[in-house]
């Protein structure tokens, strides 16, 4: 239940602006009749966007808009730039109108007072050690037997496990940001999609609402694992979904592998890991060979990953695994059309 109200949750905005494909208008329209937590989603995204239409307008003093474009023309101090495409693609629009608003405010409060930081608990066993916040920049450490609880405003939390590194790279409405160096952190965040990002070296997490660990060892590699809702990751181009019930390995320079479920058999993960990170293409034939029903979710993410002699067999398991959805082709899935082959993970949250 918690897979079916993200996936309306997150097309509440599109269909009220008629952007969505007809079959899955009729899906949105199904569930809001049986649905009253997402008819009165939907009721706030239309009420938020009728006040925002009734506000005045007013003219900004010209410093104003020299301070912001200035801003948008600097270079982010962050360790990665985030592609444009990302923020504009905010899911669980319940206050898609009300960040447009918010936006400028919180670019006036940053030049005025600063960014502002989450307050964190440090615990050492079961008694806590001491109290604090941690500043934009600034990094919090933790010792062998210390656990950090830190705050992440008002979205959600983050525990941050012993012998871990995390640093505070943004705190603004609608982009709450921290590095993730070394150790491991359990995030639980209930805000809208695409307002809290974990940076690692080898890959971003993207909170899609959600409960999840993240892992990083010295070396950089991590390891993703989903509790509740979902998570992306991306990098280099790639993007790697993962719902609850999920893992993904990440490597630096090579950035996110294909996410699995954990069920799998070890046969199954072994051949995946030699794939992602080994270079074998070997592996693909033991993959299709122990692939159950659930696997199919990872057969899809593989067909971006293959050259095009592999994705004709994937592509024929993988249908004979889960029926294909409507719009789906095999021409499309073996020319790589990306679009497309969203469409077809995105359809598989039926399954789960």
């Amino acid at each position: 239940m918690i897979m079916l109200h993200l996936y309306f949750r997150r097309r509440l905005l599109a269909y009220r602006d008629g952007e969505l494909r007809a079959e899955t208008a009729r899906r949105v329209e199904a569930h809001l009749g049986r649905c009253e937590r997402c008819r009165a989603e939907l009721d706030s995204i239309k009420a938020t966007s009728a006040m925002a239409r009734e506000l005045p307008l007013a003219s900004a003093p010209e410093l104003l808009w020299s301070d912001i474009e200035a801003g948008l023309d600097a270079p982010l101090a962050v360790a990665r730039k985030t592609p444009a495409r990302r923020v504009w693609r905010l899911a669980g629009a319940g206050l898609a109108a009300g960040l447009a608003i918010a936006a400028v405010l919180a670019i006036v409060a940053h030049r005025r007072h600063g960014e502002p930081g989450w307050a964190v608990v440090r615990v050492r066993g079961a008694q806590p050690e001491s109290t604090g916040t941690l500043g934009v920049g600034q990094w919090l450490v933790t010792g062998p037997s210390t656990v950090a609880h830190v705050a992440v405003g008002q979205i959600g939390e983050v525990d941050v496990e012993p012998n871990s590194r995390v640093r505070l790279l943004r705190a603004r409405p609608a982009d709450n940001r921290l590095s993730l160096a070394q150790g491991e952190i359990s995030a639980r965040i209930w805000a809208p999609p695409r307002l809290f990002f974990v940076e690692t070296p080898a890959a971003v997490a993207v909170d899609l609402g959600c409960a999840y660990n993240l892992a990083v060892d010295a070396h950089g590699a991590g390891l993703l694992r989903v509790t509740i809702g979902w998570v992306e990751l991306e990098e280099h181009g790639r993007e790697s979904m993962v719902p609850a019930g999920a893992a993904c390995r990440m490597r630096p320079g090579l950035g996110p592998g294909t996410p699995y479920f954990e069920d799998a058999s070890a046969a199954f993960t072994q051949a995946l890991s030699r794939f992602d990170f080994n270079h074998d293409a070997g592996a693909v034939g033991t993959m299709l060979q122990q692939a159950r029903p659930r696997d199919a979710f990872t057969l899809v993410h593989l067909l971006e990953r293959v050259d095009r002699q592999q994705r004709g067999a994937i592509y024929d398991r993988a249908a004979a695994l889960m029926p294909v959805p409507a719009g789906i082709t095999r021409e499309g899935a073996l020319a790589g059309n990306r679009e497309m082959l969203r469409r077809w993970i995105d359809d598989l949250a039926w399954s789960w």
